[in-house]
């Protein structure tokens, strides 16, 4: 309402504003005011300094009338609840960050990587008890098969996949330098590829990262306050990869007829008939619960609940 009590529109501020919170309450996650401003999705042009962003959160009476507020989170719903919630996922969180050291002590050594990223709720620190520990592997050009390989192997032996042991470690996802664009993926308003994009966060390699922020422009221009995920050089690791004197080639073929041959059933009918799962020499992509479509759903649903 303006000063005379009349109803009035909301701006396209206070809709991307909402719509971005409105997201995050898909999964109970509340915001602080600064990730509001950093994950602020589609904002209109010109109008997405953090400045002005927190006078409208602290000012609207059209948001005031829709969202909670609880310290220094907002949100949907109980926010006081959720925010609770956070603090605990955060703690489980950084447990399974100590489990991957000893991971990524020999997945660096992964023939053909270019370099590993945490990705999914690891990367936002939002993890449970049930949660997997999910990585992004990028591999050089004609060696996604071999990576997967020997990266799979040390954990079906250890019996660290999931389904297997407390905190799996999850390697559902790999892709070469050359297919790195993952517009390719994108369904029609899909907000959570885009977050996900924005937020995988590299722990080997470098240069295979500047490469993917290179050719994934494209989330920027949705997410404009958001930044790629930098770690400080201490803290990431350099990929040095075995079996460098061996035909490559041969062995790429071998262990791509070999994990063919014990790819599940399920994996194999549903493989290349959407984005959930891919099967192909430049992109591994095992998806087979992809829940983008439903968040997206749920989503909407919110808005439409609030006029929008």
């Amino acid at each position: 309402m303006d000063q005379a009590g009349q109803v009035t529109a909301p701006t396209e501020l206070e809709i991307s504003i909402f719509r971005t919170i409105a997201f995050f309450s898909v999964f109970s996650w509340p915001l602080t005011e600064f990730e509001v401003w950093k994950f602020l999705y589609q904002p209109p042009e010109g109008q997405t300094d953090f400045a002005h962003v927190l006078s409208v959160l602290d000012e609207s009476i059209w948001l005031k009338a829709r969202i909670t507020r609880h310290g220094r989170h907002v949100g949907i719903g109980d926010v006081a609840a959720q925010t609770a919630l956070r603090d605990a996922r955060f703690r489980d969180a950084l447990r399974k960050h100590r489990k991957l050291a000893s991971v990524v002590a020999w997945m660096r050594h992964v023939p053909g990587l270019r370099g590993l990223a945490i990705c999914n709720s690891l990367s936002w620190h939002a993890t449970t008890e049930k949660s997997d520990i999910d990585l992004f592997i990028a591999t050089a050009p004609g060696r996604t098969w071999t990576a997967r390989l020997f990266a799979a192997f040390p954990l079906m032996i250890s019996r660290r996949r999931p389904g297997e042991s407390v905190d799996p470690v999850c390697l559902s996802f790999f892709a070469t330098t050359a297919r790195f664009n993952l517009s390719t993926l994108s369904h029609a308003d899909d907000p959570y590829l885009l977050y996900w994009t924005a937020t995988i966060a590299p722990i080997v390699g470098g240069a295979w990262y500047e490469e993917f922020i290179h050719r994934n422009t494209w989330v920027w221009q949705h997410l404009p306050n958001a930044r790629p995920v930098t770690r400080a050089p201490f803290f990431r690791q350099r990929s040095k990869s075995l079996l460098s004197g061996l035909p490559l080639p041969l062995v790429e073929l071998v262990a791509r007829l070999l994990q063919m041959w014990r790819l599940p059933k399920l994996l194999k009918r549903r493989m290349n008939l959407d984005t959930s799962v891919i099967v192909r020499n430049d992109m591994l992509k095992f998806h087979d619960n992809d829940r983008r479509v439903e968040y997206a759903t749920k989503w909407r649903e919110i808005l439409a609940a609030h006029g929008l």
